[in-house]
């Protein structure tokens, strides 16, 4: 459990020599926390890892705030959050487990496995996104604006769209936008874990424009008219 904790505060502290000192020569990490789920070989290449944890910590705008779970000894689990400093509200959490064992009479990390859990799974964020898309909704009324959109791309589990907010008498689109959604699989089901979702600025849409052009048109005349120099 020690070996462990000093992995955490060593992460916290970034201090990397803490960290070498602790990671076993074979160790074997797999993690999804810097990128997608990947398997690290070695102690150099399981370093590059938590050195790029720390990068993601930045200058002490985050820390990692970890509770044991299980420990028999030589395996240790623990539950962890990414928090920020100032509010400790989480931004990720998630899980890890850790196999130690004793190499020149010092207890090393020989196997790590730290996971972070789907991001819409944080609550503080799931809630904002479930308003975001919940204010969307309340956009469209009764039925009297609907959403149509077209894939643009599409590469299993990144998928790019184009849609727009039409009238749903007049088919007029009033605003339009991209979208980029990636996906993954979660306790069997694929789940959107990613969500871009950009609206054009409104001057683009063409019936909009026209309209504003019409409206500076006849400011300019009655501009024209009634100003005497």
């Amino acid at each position: 459990m020690e070996t462990v904790q000093k992995l955490y505060k060593a992460l916290k502290n970034k201090n990397l020599i803490e960290l070498s000192d602790i990671i076993g020569e074979e160790c074997r990490c797999i993690s999804n926390v810097a990128s997608s789920l990947q398997t690290f070989y070695g102690k150099e290449q399981v370093i590059d890892f938590f050195k790029s944890i720390i990068k993601l910590l930045g200058n002490n705008n985050f820390e990692i705030v970890f509770k044991p779970t299980t420990h028999d000894g030589t395996h240790v689990g623990v539950a962890w959050e990414l928090e920020c400093s100032d509010t400790h509200i989480p931004i990720v959490k998630g899980f890890g487990f850790y196999h130690c064992h004793y190499y020149k009479g010092r207890m090393m990390i020989r196997n790590v496995e730290m996971i972070m859990e789907p991001l819409l799974q944080i609550e503080p964020l799931r809630l904002q996104v479930i308003d975001f898309f919940k204010s969307i909704i309340k956009l469209l009324g009764n039925n009297n604006f609907e959403i149509v959109f077209k894939p643009t791309t599409h590469d299993g589990t990144d998928v790019g769209v184009a849609w727009k907010l039409e009238c749903s008498d007049t088919h007029i689109p009033i605003v339009k936008g991209f979208g980029f959604y990636h996906c993954h699989y979660y306790k069997g089901r694929m789940m959107i874990r990613n969500v871009e979702m950009i609206m054009e600025p409104l001057l683009q849409i063409e019936p909009l424009r026209l309209v504003s052009d019409n409206v500076r048109e006849s400011n300019k005349l009655f501009l024209d008219r009634h100003i005497f120099i």
